[in-house]
């Protein structure tokens, strides 16, 4: 069993991931996708406020890495927002915006002791 999250619009990039790993990807301006798999640490088996903050960091962590290595100058001069509210992370889809730049999240995760992933929608359009 795996989770995933695939870039459509235009098509191709992504992750598919073994089970107890969160699927993340990332497009950016270029549109580009960056896909890569976190593990989900041995403590998380089921979805807490404590796992919720845990995915929270590792997604801003990658975005956060992701627009310094792509935006370096305006990363720091203008920092990456948040647009999407807490409810994002049950829809598994995430939006940040640096300067005039859309930076778009899609996500999975599965743990060992579910039958189906969890968060976002597996194939989405990706729209800035």
């Amino acid at each position: 069993m795996s989770n995933e999250c695939k870039c459509t619009h235009p098509d191709g990039g992504g992750a598919k991931c073994p089970v107890q790993h969160v699927a993340l990807c990332i497009r950016g301006k270029d549109m580009q996708c960056y896909g890569e798999c976190v593990p989900i640490p041995g403590s998380y088996s089921f979805e807490t406020s404590g796992f919720n903050r845990w995915l929270d960091d590792i997604i801003n962590q990658s975005v956060n890495d992701y627009a310094r290595a792509n935006y370096g100058e305006k990363t720091s001069q203008f920092g990456v927002t948040r647009l999407s509210d807490s409810s994002a992370l049950q829809d598994g889809r995430i939006t940040f915006q640096l300067d005039t730049i859309k930076i778009h999240i899609r996500f999975s995760y599965e743990f060992r002791n579910n039958i189906e992933p969890l968060g976002g929608l597996q194939e989405e359009a990706y729209v800035s």
